[in-house]
């Protein structure tokens, strides 16, 4: 995604864009769309661009208890910092700050955008809450009917169970 520099200077509000998945740089992720989008609007702040706005996207993901993928609808929010005076990226600790050079006609997001929905994946993705898994005898998906017989195990914590914990 290229954004020129004077469109930038000269700001926009809520202004929606369409992204190729193509162009986003690869960070493993399988998008269910060709696109995703962003709703951006800029202000001018000192000496410097205030970028923020939401991305649209809709990767999938593989459920960690059955393997399947499933799109999960992800709308992240963002703020970025553009400045192109180098000393105000030492300044300000606490946002993101991108520097562009005064030569530069274009300022390219497509790195920073793949980094947001990659940080933006849960750590483990569930296609529903109440989602079985897969047997591990036979390997099916719980979804499935599966006629294993599952046995206990007989260990020696077995006899934690026959303890009466009820108080007299």
């Amino acid at each position: 995604m290229k954004i020129k520099i004077s469109d930038l200077y000269s700001g926009f509000k809520e202004k929606k864009f369409y992204i190729p998945v193509k162009s986003l740089s690869d960070r493993g992720i399988i998008f269910n769309n060709q696109t995703i989008s962003c709703r951006l609007t800029t202000n001018e702040i000192n000496d410097g661009i205030e970028i923020s706005g939401l991305i649209n996207a809709l990767p999938k993901y593989q459920c960690v208890r059955c393997l399947e993928e499933n799109p999960l609808k992800l709308s992240i929010p963002f703020k970025l910092m553009l400045y192109n005076r180098k000393s105000y990226i030492n300044q300000n600790h606490r946002q993101d700050v991108i520097y562009f050079s005064e030569k530069q006609n274009h300022l390219k997001l497509n790195n920073i955008l793949a980094d947001l929905i990659a940080l933006a994946k849960p750590i483990n993705p569930l296609c529903n809450p109440n989602c079985k898994g897969l047997c591990h005898i036979c390997g099916i998906n719980k979804k499935l009917s599966c006629h294993c017989k599952i046995e206990e195990v007989n260990t020696n914590w077995n006899v934690l169970k026959n303890l009466n914990t009820e108080k007299n």
